[in-house]
């Protein structure tokens, strides 16, 4: 049984139609990008994943319409089939649940 506090941190809260992101609207469970922080910035390090714009000192955010279009890059690969499964290393045995 699921609780209240499970309930509204993994309720997915709708992107806004213009302006800027931070990543914690953007990445995790219940997120439009359900990745892991470290894999989302491993992403824009390689230029996959749009890179931030820096607010001030300390606040990054993403720009809505990249993100959004991000989205939708995933949508269209998904129906594809042509997104990459990144590489497994060495040494770390995958098990199929089959």
């Amino acid at each position: 049984m699921s609780n209240d506090a499970d309930d509204k941190r993994f309720a997915f809260m709708p992107l806004p139609t213009e302006g800027f992101v931070r990543l914690s609207a953007i990445i995790g469970p219940g997120r439009p990008i359900p990745i892991s922080r470290s894999a989302f910035l491993a992403r824009v390090d390689t230029g996959e994943f749009p890179q931030p714009v820096k607010l001030g000192p300390r606040t990054t955010a993403w720009r809505v319409q990249d993100v959004r279009s991000l989205i939708e890059k995933f949508s269209t690969d998904t129906q594809t089939n042509a997104i990459e499964t990144p590489p497994t290393l060495p040494g770390k045995v995958v098990r199929s649940s089959t």
